[in-house]
C-alpha cells in the first residue's frame, strides 16, 4: 500500500511508460483486463472488499 497525496503529480520513467496516473478502484475494475497486470483486478476487488468490511465493523462498534 502507498500512503500519499492523490493530488501530487505522478511521474514514471519515460523510457518505460507512455503515461502515469492514479486510478480509482472503479476504474481498475471496469478497465479492459488486457491492458492491466493479470492480477490487478482480482487484487483490487479483494482490497476494496476488505476496506469496506473494515468500515462496516468500525461503524458497528460505535455507540
Amino acid at each position: 500500500m502507498l500512503n500519499g497525496d492523490a493530488d501530487a503529480p505522478v511521474a514514471g520513467d519515460a523510457r518505460e511508460f507512455a503515461g502515469c496516473r492514479w486510478w480509482t478502484f472503479g476504474e481498475v475494475l471496469a478497465a479492459d483486463p488486457d491492458i492491466l497486470d493479470p492480477h490487478l483486478q482480482r487484487f483490487t476487488a479483494k482490497l476494496a472488499d476488505r476496506l469496506t468490511a473494515g468500515r462496516r465493523r468500525e461503524s458497528d462498534e460505535k455507540p
